[in-house]
């Protein structure tokens, strides 16, 4: 590990690594984690009952701390490796993804220039193995990162980062005893990043550092029936959440908020119709229409603003998609979900106060494929058949 790092006192960054028959992907972890250019930080890995060579490569390791556990999922070794933490700062890192050159010391300088923040959150980019970042440096797919002002509303639509690039001040997540849910097999991440926002404050975005988020066909994000129940799961917490009359994330109207909750449920609308026809009745009735009354009510009382507006655009897709699919929705059902849906945001936008109107080139666009869809799909129901938006447009605008 590099010790020339000019981080001041170099506080001690506590890097947590799960790991469960990843023995092939480990090593390149906490080599990762060894060549930054910051000179203090303790690896713990937590072995999650590997039956692979997870132990045979680990235990004599020398440089890190490797504690066996019986298998017991990941969000427990996550928690096992947390109780375990020396650190001033944490460090989440899964067995499977890397850090990026410098990702540590530039957080960990922008966290003792911002005292105020809890948490930071830098860029995340895909990839497949370990030459694809040193020949296409710079030109990965990345995960969307929003931008600071916006981080609030993200938050009600979906996780912002994967687990490695936030790093946290312990003392909050002591403070407020906060753990990964066990009882989550997925989304436990996102969970984890809203509660740590409901009791720290608002995490904060960081450009110039990079991890890496590697994407396999193991990869826990790849078992999509869970991971759409679990998408499903995290918007019915975040509801019973606003429900218990805590305070928002930010200061905008409520309609902002639901608008970007509504967006989100609608995604997993979507997304379970094709894992689970029973789970997605159960919830457009119990979740997504009582919803869709609470935002009604919420956008009569204040309009909603730019962001927000861009959600409603993607939700009024997303619900025609599921019209669309004779199954999904019957035609009854559209009807209660399109009025908060028919305006067209883009109009709204351009007919309020205000000479600089953000967003406006978005809107149109998804004013224009709305009204494509909406006039294919009528015309495709007048013959008797049933369209599958996403085949007939050839791409998916909204995954």
């Amino acid at each position: 590990m590099n010790t020339h790092a000019t981080v001041a006192a170099a506080p001690l960054v506590s890097v947590i690594i799960p790991t469960f028959n990843y023995g092939h992907f480990v090593e390149a972890a906490i080599a990762s984690v060894e060549t930054q250019d910051y000179p203090a930080c303790e690896i713990i890995v937590i072995d999650d009952g590997s039956s692979d060579d997870t132990q045979a490569r680990l235990a004599h390791r020398p440089g890190i701390r490797y504690v066996r556990q019986d298998n017991q999922g990941l969000s427990a070794a996550r928690n096992h490796g947390l109780r375990l933490a020396r650190g001033e700062f944490l460090q989440f890192l899964d067995a499977d993804d890397l850090l990026g050159a410098s990702a540590v010391r530039r957080r960990v300088e922008f966290l003792q220039a911002h005292p105020a923040v809890s948490a930071v959150f830098c860029r995340s980019r895909f990839f497949a193995n370990e030459d694809e970042i040193a020949k296409s440096a710079g030109r990965q797919r990345e995960w969307a990162q929003p931008a600071a002002e916006d981080v609030d509303l993200a938050l009600y639509f979906s996780n912002i980062a994967p687990p490695h690039a936030f790093l946290v001040r312990r003392a909050v997540v002591a403070a407020h005893g906060l753990e990964f849910d066990t009882r989550l097999r997925a989304c436990e991440d996102y969970d984890f990043w809203y509660r740590l926002a409901r009791a720290g404050g608002l995490p904060a975005p960081l450009g110039t550092a990079n991890v890496y988020y590697r994407q396999h066909a193991a990869s826990m994000s790849r078992a999509h029936g869970n991971q759409y129940r679990h998408d499903a799961e995290m918007c019915r917490r975040i509801r019973a959440d606003i429900g218990a009359g805590r305070a928002w994330l930010g200061e905008r109207s409520p309609g902002d908020y639901l608008a970007a909750l509504y967006c989100a449920s609608l995604l997993a609308c979507r997304r379970l119709w094709h894992v689970d026809r029973a789970g997605l009745a159960e919830f457009v009735s119990g979740h997504l229409l009582p919803l869709q009354q609470e935002l009604a009510s919420a956008l009569a009382t204040a309009p909603p603003g730019v962001a927000a507006r861009g959600y409603l655009a993607d939700a009024r897709l997303l619900a025609l998609r599921l019209w669309m699919r004779d199954r999904a929705l019957s035609r009854g059902a559209w009807r209660r979900l399109a009025p908060p849906l028919a305006a067209s945001q883009f109009a709204a936008a351009l007919a309020g106060p205000g000479a600089r109107r953000p967003g406006l080139g978005r809107l149109l666009r998804q004013d224009l494929v709305y009204a494509t869809l909406r006039l294919r799909g009528t015309l495709q129901r007048a013959g008797g058949s049933a369209l599958d938006a996403e085949s007939e447009t050839g791409h998916d605008l909204l995954a």
